[in-house]
């Protein structure tokens, strides 16, 4: 694939390039080159699946951001009875930071590796009714320290009940405690900066069919998040997702989106921000 960007730094409209990037552009065309397998096999009552990609980015005028990354996911969708079931899986991404976050305009941009660890089960407890549980660990690295989000990892447990109608709509509620420490990071009461976090979420999720050719799914997370040494910068607040799929015929669908995020921003002024979207995506299969 081929992409080109017209402002790849997200510099201001009135800015130097020649002066700020040492090149007479802001603009770059970017070539992505990637190789992948995939795999997914039963065996019996399991199932196993495996993706692995190798990507390589080249810059065309910029070539001191070339990298090349390597992104892989596996799961196993594990059964031991009919009424006991679960996933456990594992999958790692890197990828470049914002370069809106970028200072040296000539130096290597920092690579993020997000990597997710997760284990859960589901027991179907009686008729419609579920138990459901599960442990994770999510580890963030980048390659290099002065970011906003240093790197960090967190370890999360959660436990809920589901209700399964028969026409295979959902209901779940689900509680979730994290614990987070960042790698590098030493406590500065001065700066307000905390190298551990704790996080209690009290989540929602629901999957509805309304009918035969539109579907109602979402979820709403209210979150709040603690810092045990420095107080100030404890937020809570409540994030969500909801999205309305419609499909009039065999060949065309439309679907409308609304979500609101609550990330973390851990900057002098600021613990986290919030980021609402509205998206609308029609989509019509010609044949």
């Amino acid at each position: 694939s081929v992409t080109h960007d017209d402002n790849l730094f997200r510099l201001p409209g009135d800015a130097n390039s020649q002066l700020v990037l040492g090149k007479p552009t802001k603009s770059d065309r970017v070539h992505l080159t990637y190789l992948g397998m995939k795999l997914d096999k039963s065996y019996s009552q399991q199932r196993f699946q495996v993706d692995v990609t190798a990507n390589n980015h080249r810059y065309q005028t910029f070539n001191q951001l070339d990298f090349n990354a390597l992104d892989y996911r596996a799961l196993w969708m594990w059964h031991l009875t009919p009424r006991l079931s679960g996933n456990l899986s594992a999958d790692s991404k890197q990828s470049q930071s914002n370069f809106a976050d970028t200072r040296d305009f000539r130096a290597r941009n920092s690579t993020v590796t997000a990597e997710n660890r997760r284990f859960d089960a589901d027991w179907w407890l009686h008729g419609s009714w579920h138990l459901t549980g599960g442990v994770a660990q999510y580890i963030n690295r980048d390659s290099q320290s002065l970011r906003v989000d240093d790197s960090f990892s967190q370890r999360s447990t959660d436990a809920g009940v589901r209700y399964v109608a028969e026409s295979g709509s959902s209901l779940a509620l689900l509680g979730r405690r994290t614990h987070g420490s960042y790698d590098q990071r030493q406590i500065n009461f001065a700066s307000l900066v905390d190298n551990e976090y704790d996080q209690s979420d009290i989540e929602l999720r629901m999957s509805w069919a309304l009918s035969g050719k539109s579907l109602l799914d979402g979820r709403i997370t209210h979150l709040q998040r603690s810092f045990p040494n420095i107080s100030q910068r404890d937020y809570s607040g409540t994030a969500g997702r909801l999205d309305y799929t419609l499909t009039p015929t065999g060949k065309f669908q439309m679907k409308l989106s609304a979500v609101r995020k609550i990330v973390s921003d851990q900057l002098t002024t600021s613990s986290y921000y919030v980021d609402d979207s509205i998206a609308f995506a029609p989509v019509w299969q010609i044949s």
